[in-house]
């Protein structure tokens, strides 16, 4: 019980951001575009006061638009020989971008 539970903080506090830091930075992020990540909070926002939805629906509208690009999807371009490195990114980024996103959106909607 003594060596598990700081090898699996190590884990989740180094190794994982290790990894992650590292995979971003050795993909070509030339094809990552933040312009639809941005277009699609915007819309969901938008969209809900323009058909009067507001309270808990219009706060799953617009945090269900500021989520990341899942997880899976890296699984599957590394099985199907795609771009894995390139979909970590786009993973890492959107997670970062949504840490940013989630509470100014709440902030936005609650006001």
């Amino acid at each position: 019980m003594a060596f598990w539970e700081p090898a699996e903080k190590m884990t989740y506090y180094v190794f994982f951001p290790a990894l992650l830091v590292g995979n971003t930075a050795s993909a070509g992020l030339g094809g990552l575009q933040a312009q639809p990540m941005a277009l699609a909070l915007v819309a969901g926002a938008v969209l809900c006061k323009v058909f009067g939805v507001d309270g808990l629906t219009a706060t799953v509208v617009v945090m269900y638009a500021t989520s990341p690009g899942p997880p899976s999807s890296y699984v599957l371009a590394r099985q199907m020989g795609g771009g894995a490195k390139l979909m970590a990114a786009i993973i890492t980024v959107t997670t970062l971008a949504a840490m940013a996103a989630m509470p100014l959106a709440l902030h936005f909607m609650s006001s």
